[in-house]
């Protein structure tokens, strides 16, 4: 899948939130991708954008989305519909949100099963079992059976991957995997993932405000600040040599086993204004280097071979 330049607004009585505002990025086949940066930046609304599932009175404004080279963006509903599930799937941030909590949990999966593969609902909830076997659910047939509040978060979470996996789609996108988990369960769906790669042969584009995530997933990442990515590479450039001060103010503010400080460096101020965003360089009110040439807009620069950076000082070397 390849995104170019998307732009996706919100309208808003004190104007428009650009919530994405011109991001580019490809996933490769059988590749994993990271989406990294603070609650705000625009993570979720692009996963949605790329869904086409963006809530009212949000609209995609411009930009392409490719899919195997056909643009999702000028597909009709119907054929939208014909791709969500069946060629890419959504494991969403909160799944007692997003499922039906009057239907049991086998219904709402075999549905999707149903629409695209074409079963009968007795072969639809055999398929369902084998899927929730196959995402590490102990007494499958009992979940299936069961309503979204009779699980706890960390099977919900699973039962929502399972939905997600079940027409074998070529990419999952993943909001937020472990967020609300603790950390036990956490591990346990990290090493879920990594399995499900490697035996499904599947893309991932994983949405996270965590880098630890996205390390132990993730072969390249991007980093998203106020609607605009400005660090893009492989994983092992990103956390050894990052160029971006606000890539580098995310790493200096993870505690680390083995590191002993007596405070965890931050990020001073605040996430920028959507509707009145800073001029230039969003992130130049925060930084420590911005100087009066960040008050024009940066422009994406390739600093090394498929390493990218948004900023008119990126720090060479980390």
């Amino acid at each position: 899948m390849e995104v170019r330049d998307l732009r996706t607004y919100f309208p808003t009585t004190r104007g428009t939130v650009k919530a994405v505002d011109g991001i580019s990025f490809t996933v490769l086949e059988g590749e994993t991708v990271g989406l990294v940066g603070e609650s705000g930046c625009g993570k979720s609304t692009a996963a949605l954008s790329i869904m086409r599932l963006v809530p009212a009175p949000g609209r995609i404004v411009g930009g392409e989305i490719l899919l195997r080279g056909r643009d999702l963006l000028k597909l009709s509903e119907a054929e939208m519909r014909e791709i969500r599930g069946a060629k890419i799937a959504m494991s969403f941030q909160d799944p007692m949100t997003f499922f039906n909590p009057v239907m049991r949990i086998g219904d709402q999966i075999a549905e999707g099963i149903i629409r695209h593969r074409k079963l009968s609902k007795k072969d639809a909830w055999e398929k369902v079992i084998s899927t929730l076997e196959v995402v590490g659910i102990p007494a499958p047939r009992e979940v299936a059976m069961s309503y979204p509040h009779q699980l706890s978060g960390g099977m919900r979470q699973r039962a929502m991957m399972a939905m997600a996996l079940s027409c074998h789609p070529e990419l999952m996108i993943a909001d937020e995997p472990t967020t609300a988990l603790d950390v036990i369960i956490q591990a346990q769906l990290l090493e879920l993932m990594k399995d499900l790669k490697k035996e499904l042969s599947m893309s991932f584009l994983i949405i996270s405000h965590d880098l630890g995530v996205i390390a132990e997933l993730c072969e390249r990442v991007a980093v998203m600040y106020a609607g605009k990515i400005v660090e893009y590479s492989d994983i092992r450039t990103i956390l050894r040599n990052p160029a971006h001060p606000y890539t580098i103010g995310l790493l200096e503010s993870i505690p680390r086993v083995g590191y002993k400080k007596e405070r965890l460096m931050g990020i001073e101020g605040s996430v920028p204004d959507l509707v009145d965003p800073p001029p230039g360089c969003r992130f130049s009110p925060r930084c420590r280097y911005a100087d009066e040439v960040c008050r024009r807009d940066p422009q994406l620069t390739e600093l090394r071979e498929g390493h990218y950076v948004l900023c008119h000082h990126p720090i060479m070397g980390g």
